[in-house]
């Protein structure tokens, strides 16, 4: 932490300086260090976001009304290493960076870019929710790998393969049926392990002895089968808190919206948090800003390149931004997407599971899979095939390595600016 200081110097020869000590406090993260700040009286306190490590900060400044603002910790990264000339991680360093940005590029020069805009509440809630089904997903995968692996060791073979479907019932009280069995929790709430259950695991367990295919149980074994069944009520329970949120008559417009796509719960939830309010990423006129300029390639004609900023700022912030690099009259565009991986991952897993896993190697649906449903689907679809395959000898053939990868990566975006577009004529002044 680092107090109002009139800067006459650099930022970096201010921190070397003899005068630093007497600006820099170093606080723990406990009432004592928010009463402190209280005393002082500030006109305003510059925060790195830094999740849930500064949730306790943030709530208990409003409670107490001294505003605050966030600073992009990726400018101050940037900034950091413009001044200091390296990349190492330096907190103090850092509250005089901000201190000086606060001046500078909120002050005397007010630049967006430097500063995040206050969430709406029921996004900050929504985002928290997701980032705890992520991390809860992260131990059961670890957790299920383990007993996986316990079983291919001679345990039950067999069930080293074990698919367990998630909960998609949501129920609160509902158990994945086989890891209940296994740990030997029969009963939850209303939910009861049905004879037919007990049946059919106990005899593929006897007959796996009977073959040699397994030995006793472990209790080890038991253990990490009932954490999982703690790890799926918990997930429930927060899937069942996202999807109130999720379904708020504030994001109808929104919701309308993915319906075309056909994206789920989880899928919608991960892409509000990233673009809502959807008004920001447009102009006061409610329409998309795009700039025209004098193209670099063909300086001595009329012609005019169209950057859609709009729609720029709106792919990277879903995590499928590009670099562009201009050296003269070359321009380079760099393969390297920018911008939320939570969301970007979220798309990838989209076109995956609901395009290219139901096509065959030639692009031809595959038996009892649904290639087809809605106009916006229809369009990805098209998308896809046309960069994901190629045509050799009459017929279609899926490319692999980079060529995939590029073309994954390409769809993903097209996703993006399609996703743009349906809300653009759903929530702007259908302008476009």
């Amino acid at each position: 932490m680092c107090q109002a200081v009139s800067f006459r110097i650099s930022p970096r020869d201010f921190y070397e300086s003899e005068q630093f000590d007497r600006f820099h406090l170093c606080l723990d993260m406990d009432m004592d260090a928010v009463e402190r700040i209280a005393e002082m009286a500030p006109d305003i306190v510059v925060l790195e976001p830094t999740g849930s490590y500064s949730t306790f900060l943030v709530e208990s400044l409003e409670h107490r009304a001294i505003p605050y603002v966030f600073c992009n910790q990726t400018l101050v990264r940037q900034t950091r290493k413009s001044f200091a000339g390296t990349d190492n991680k330096d907190d103090p360093f850092d509250a005089v960076l901000m201190a000086w940005l606060y001046r500078e590029r909120y002050l005397r020069t007010f630049d967006r870019r430097f500063w995040l805009k206050a969430r709406h509440p029921k996004i900050k809630d929504l985002r928290s929710l997701m980032l705890d089904i992520k991390s809860t997903t992260k131990k059961s995968t670890a957790i299920t790998n383990s007993l996986k692996q316990r079983f291919a060791r001679g345990e039950w073979i067999e069930k080293s393969k074990v698919q367990t479907a998630s909960n998609r019932s949501l129920h609160p009280d509902r158990l994945p049926a086989f890891w209940a069995w296994l740990c030997g929790w029969t009963k939850n709430g209303s939910w009861e392990l049905s004879k037919s259950y007990h049946t059919r695991f106990g005899n593929q367990y006897h007959r796996a002895l009977e073959k040699g295919e397994a030995t006793e149980i472990s209790q080890e074994t038991k253990d990490l089968a009932r954490c999982l069944c703690l790890l799926e009520l918990t997930e429930t329970r927060l899937a069942i808190a996202a999807q109130e949120i999720l379904y708020s008559p504030i994001f109808e417009p929104y919701n309308r919206v993915f319906s075309r796509f056909e994206f789920g719960d989880r899928e919608r939830a991960w892409l509000l948090v990233r673009i809502y309010p959807f008004e920001d990423f447009l102009g006061e006129d409610g329409r998309a800003i795009v700039d025209y300029t004098q193209s670099v390639t063909r300086p001595g004609q009329k012609h005019k390149t169209a950057k859609p900023r709009s729609k720029r700022r709106f792919k990277q912030a879903l995590g499928v931004g590009r670099t562009e690099g201009r050296s003269g009259t070359s321009v380079r565009s760099g393969s390297k997407m920018k911008g939320s991986a939570e969301a970007r991952s979220t798309l990838w897993l989209y076109l995956n599971n609901n395009f290219e896993k139901r096509l065959n190697s030639d692009g031809s649906c595959r038996r009892g899979a649904r290639c087809k449903s809605t106009q916006v689907r229809e369009r990805i679809l098209e998308q896809f095939l046309k960069r994901a395959f190629v045509e050799r000898d009459g017929r279609l053939e899926k490319k692999s390595g980079d060529a995939l990868r590029a073309a994954r990566n390409g769809t993903s975006r097209k996703i993006a600016e399609i996703l743009f577009s349906e809300l653009l004529k759903e929530l702007g002044s259908q302008s476009y």
